[in-house]
């Protein structure tokens, strides 16, 4: 509760400061002091007189309201009591009002009136953020980019594996012609005398030697091959678990405490239903259960 005071007939400014927040139902009351006896002529605690605050928002609406007039014998005062309706405060700005009273004498049917100068009370804005995370990637989209990541990483090396090992054996295969080529050159030049049939078996043995010289370079290259598709096959770190068996089917990829990719008990139909979160769940669901208005069973409660 706030209490506002009169100075004749102007309520002190500063007494409407910080009191009112855009959209608030009946969240605070706003209590008008007013001294029983005005200006040692007018008494206000007298049952007759009615009061009523009038207010109009920037844009030209308002209402009046009637007051609740409380007195004490031991106070001076007495106490006009106001609850802004979301009326009164669904417009941000500047809301302009009026305290008035009003007494009808029953006797004489004349009416008294009391009417303060207008004073102004700000309603402050009503903060509805959009969620930073609508701007940003969600957890699960980062989570599936990775697991996208890690699926392509093992995908290549796979290949690479299998690339490795066909060159390795054509490889070989190449080896083995070239020396076989080069075994029958020998037998060509061993096997005559003449002298055409020497020179023919001369030129047979640097056809010879020339395939033989292959055949080296094939036998390292097939080695190379070898040795690499053997260090894919071996291969350490976080694929090392998934180069030669397959993973369990539609599960979700994790990291082991080792460091190894593999399957976690989660499936994709489980991350599916995680599809269209904005942000954190907890975060979420604190903000419904923290909101100003609930809906259960078919009744709607307001947070006071």
């Amino acid at each position: 509760m706030k209490q506002v005071h009169i100075h004749g007939k102007v309520f002190d400014d500063t007494d409407f400061k910080n009191l009112v927040i855009g959209g608030q139902n009946n969240a605070d009351t706003i209590q008008f002091v007013l001294p029983k006896i005005f200006g040692n002529e007018i008494d206000f605690s007298s049952s007759d007189w009615i009061f009523t605050i009038t207010y109009v928002n920037k844009e030209g609406e308002g209402d009046a309201v009637l007051l609740t007039k409380s007195d004490s014998s031991k106070s001076e005062n007495i106490y006009l009591d106001w609850k802004p309706s979301q009326t009164a405060t669904q417009v941000e700005g500047k809301l302009t009002c009026q305290l008035s009273g009003t007494k009808k004498n029953t006797d004489t049917d004349e009416v008294s009136r009391f009417t303060t100068k207008p004073f102004a009370i700000y309603v402050d804005k009503y903060l509805s953020p959009e969620p930073i995370t609508q701007m940003l990637p969600s957890v699960i989209e980062q989570a599936l980019e990775m697991m996208a990541e890690y699926n392509a990483d093992v995908q290549h090396a796979i290949q690479v594996g299998e690339a490795a090992e066909e060159h390795a054996n054509a490889a070989a295969g190449s080896a083995s012609e070239s020396e076989s080529f080069s075994k029958i050159s020998e037998r060509y030049a061993k096997g005559t005398e003449s002298g055409e049939a020497v020179s023919s078996g001369a030129g047979f043995q640097d056809n010879a030697l020339y395939y033989k010289n292959l055949c080296f370079e094939a036998k390292e290259a097939a080695e190379a091959a070898r040795n690499e598709a053997e260090s894919i096959v071996n291969a350490e770190g976080a694929i090392s678990t998934v180069i030669s068996e397959n993973l369990t089917q539609n599960r979700v990829l994790i990291s082991t405490s080792n460091g190894k990719i593999a399957a976690s008990e989660i499936t994709t139909t489980l991350l599916n239903y995680l599809s269209g979160l904005t942000g954190n769940v907890q975060t979420q669901i604190t903000s419904k259960l923290n909101s100003s208005a609930l809906t259960l069973k078919n009744a709607s409660y307001t947070a006071l």
